[in-house]
């Protein structure tokens, strides 16, 4: 497996509803943190991080290549053929809070769904493991749910507050260490 290379904290916008379309699947979303984390990879080596085979991956490649988000990275050597390498346009995607179109939002929110639903992959996967091995320490789940009414200067200050955490979190990524935990924050106008 290709070791993982030095974080990179490029932050790109995403304006296009084309570019949110292309996440809609939890396999896109993983296949993205995983170009982010690896850095310039093959598909091969995406399929040992992902646990997905080659064939499967070249789809979504190409889905996230046509909207910009995977590019080319070069080529090199392997087993006597030329192996072509990808990379991430930028290993952090935003949204962009000006757009509203009807085409934007909905994009958004099926991206957002299939972040939920990859939550769930990793939580069944997590208590299943656990479930499987019975002299194993606890899995550690930590979950939490809050309905709260915050001025927009709360929000803007909440805001703030989770993306330093997201920031120190990736921080203290370890990549020596085996196990991998997954954060996930959610924030939703209810009314």
């Amino acid at each position: 497996m290709k070791m993982v290379q030095p974080k990179r904290k490029k932050r790109h916008v995403v304006r296009d509803p084309a570019q949110l379309g292309a996440v809609v699947s939890p396999i896109r979303h993983n296949l993205l943190k995983s170009l982010a984390s690896l850095g310039p990879c093959s598909v091969r080596e995406l399929a040992e991080d992902v646990g997905c085979s080659q064939e499967s991956l070249y789809y979504h490649v190409r889905a996230l290549q046509s909207v910009g988000l995977i590019r080319e990275h070069g080529k090199r050597p392997s087993n006597g053929r030329s192996e072509m390498l990808y990379d991430v346009l930028a290993d952090q995607l935003r949204s962009d809070p000006n757009q509203t179109t009807p085409q934007y939002l909905e994009a958004y929110r099926r991206a957002i769904s299939a972040l939920l639903r990859l939550t769930d992959r990793q939580v069944a996967a997590a208590l299943e493991r656990q479930a499987q091995a019975e002299a194993r320490r606890p899995v550690s789940l930590l979950v939490r749910q809050l309905q709260v009414r915050l001025s927009a200067e709360s929000q803007r200050d909440i805001a703030r507050r989770i993306e330093a955490l997201v920031d120190h979190i990736r921080d203290c990524d370890d990549p020596a260490q085996k196990t991998r935990i997954a954060f996930n924050f959610v924030s939703a106008p209810l009314d």
